[in-house]
């Protein structure tokens, strides 16, 4: 084998690496461009349950009403619409949708950041006992009529309390230990049985 041969062989196979790779950028790119579509075709389906959530209730609104009444908010312009039925619109059920939706989203990126932290896809409020905190907490106000905030919000103010201290004790637990994720789901399955 001379030095040609070893030539020639070497460029055989960046030649057949340059058409893999030539390959694999084309897959993904195809790739990528399904997801963006899927992308898109959610945010257009979340305008979409929007329009249609609003339309439904005691009171039926027709879609047109609710675009109109929209688009005439944000361009400071009178809707023409009766005064019952805009503020049904704005008032009513836009707010309560967009508010299902922010908690939504805050739900599902406190999810995840929890499971990219912990490394696990079984990470969850429930495995780490900060549910059984929170529930702790509201039955307190309830049963024992102790809440840290007088009046409506005390149930939800003594779960939050709750899940907190839990939270904090299962950091303080793993705090000086170099723990693994592991170790930190397995102390909250135990304060999960504490609580």
């Amino acid at each position: 084998m001379n030095h040609g041969d070893i030539m020639t062989g070497s460029a055989v196979v960046m030649k057949k690496l340059s058409s893999n790779g030539n390959a694999i950028v084309g897959e993904y790119h195809s790739s990528l461009a399904v997801k963006q579509a899927v992308l898109w075709l959610l945010i257009l389906s979340i305008f979409l349950f929007i329009c249609l959530g609003t339309t439904v209730g005691v009171f039926d609104i027709p879609a047109s009403h609710i675009l109109q009444a929209i688009f005439c908010q944000l361009s400071g312009r009178p809707s023409g619409l009766p005064e019952l039925t805009e503020n049904i619109i704005l008032n009513i059920r836009l707010p309560r949708i967009i508010l299902g939706l922010t908690a939504g989203c805050g739900l599902g990126m406190a999810g995840t950041v929890m499971q990219g932290i912990l490394r696990n896809q079984m990470a969850s409020p429930y495995t780490l006992g900060i549910s059984s905190g929170a529930s702790f907490g509201a039955t307190l106000a309830i049963v024992l009529n102790f809440s840290l905030v007088p009046g409506t919000w005390g149930i939800v103010v003594n779960a939050f309390a709750g899940s907190l201290l839990c939270a904090i004790i299962i950091l303080g637990i793993n705090m000086g230990r170099h723990a693994t994720p592991v170790f930190m789901i397995l102390t909250g399955i135990a304060l999960m049985f504490l609580f």
